[in-house]
């Protein structure tokens, strides 16, 4: 899309407003792609559960949070699904 309206529309106009210049200027539309937060920390949840380990600067690049890496005490450490179902038991 972006060759298609530098080539029929700024160059004819550029060409128009400054005859026999150079064509110096570019923009451009962009589209950031985001990932879904939700979507992104659960699959976080799922990997590290089967012993995977993330990368916490990726996932910041991901999600836009700033997150660092922290030692929990194991027994303090509630696996995904019981987390889950203690959430859904205090609805």
């Amino acid at each position: 899309m972006n060759e298609t309206l530098q080539r029929d529309f700024d160059a004819p106009e550029l060409a128009a407003e400054f005859p026999g210049a150079p064509v110096c200027v570019y923009f451009e539309l962009s589209v950031k792609a985001t990932d879904d937060i939700d979507t992104v920390a659960d699959t976080v949840v799922k990997l590290e559960g089967v012993g995977l380990q993330t990368d916490a600067a990726e996932i910041s690049e991901r999600t836009g949070y700033k997150l660092t890496r922290v030692t929990v005490p194991e027994n303090t450490v509630l696996n995904a699904e019981a987390q889950r179902d203690a959430e859904e038991d205090q609805k």
